[in-house]
């Protein structure tokens, strides 16, 4: 744990942090932001889709240490040695699959023609949908955020990524690497509680209403990818 750059002994340097790091954009101008750059370029090539993983990967790779003791400071009895095995272990393996795979999925698939459409042609050709919105839950936050976002960059989307407010040391290193890695336009995470997607607004209630009203509120904006634990 003395390792750790960013003091995951003490909850207050943290959480102070999770209050500093961009996005600095409001939600909505964000999601804006991200559609806007995906429709300019709809067809993402296998490239820069390789590219974007290979990001993600050293990610994890220069930073799993520090990943995995931030994740034991959230828990307080989870080892390094268990994250390694179930939260980068199978990162890592995800982000190879999909590198490998890539150019099968991408490719162009003829399906037969009705009779009554004949000379033409069919085919179908899988496009990104555009900007994905994922909402992790707290219990394997690296594997169950991370994991996601992989594939959706491998699909060629942006992704909005809000990680659980239940692990805020592992919530707010991931925001800052991810800043560091991706432009806004690419690849955010979104810090915060329930009402991140409410704009700080009204509702208050148990948390359970909360996140249901979040999670609602973020699939209606984006192509949502729900993980729950």
């Amino acid at each position: 744990m003395g390792d750790c750059p960013y003091h995951c002994r003490g909850a207050r340097p943290i959480i102070r942090l999770m209050t500093q790091i961009p996005p600095t954009l409001p939600l909505r101008a964000l999601f804006d932001a991200q559609q806007h750059a995906s429709r300019a370029k709809i067809d993402v090539p296998l490239a820069l889709r390789r590219e974007r993983l290979s990001r993600l990967k050293a990610l994890i790779d220069t930073h799993g240490a520090a990943l995995s003791d931030a994740v034991q400071a959230d828990f307080g009895v989870r080892s390094r040695q268990l994250t390694e095995v179930a939260d980068l272990f199978v990162l890592r393996a995800a982000i190879g699959q999909l590198h490998k795979e890539l150019p099968h999925w991408m490719k162009t698939r003829r399906v037969a023609t009705p009779l009554y459409l004949k000379p033409a042609r069919a085919h179908i050709q899988r496009q990104p949908l555009g900007v994905v919105g994922i909402i992790g839950p707290w219990n394997y936050p690296l594997q169950l955020t991370l994991g996601p976002a992989a594939t959706a960059l491998a699909a060629g989307n942006r992704v909005m990524l809000k990680p659980s407010e239940l692990t805020p040391h592992t919530s707010a290193l991931m925001a800052s690497l991810v800043q560091g890695a991706f432009s806004a336009e690419e690849f955010s995470v979104v810090l915060g509680g329930a009402d991140v997607a409410h704009g700080g607004g009204g509702r208050r209630g148990q948390s359970h209403a909360h996140d249901a009203g979040t999670r609602r509120e973020i699939a209606l904006r984006c192509g949502c990818v729900l993980q729950s634990g």
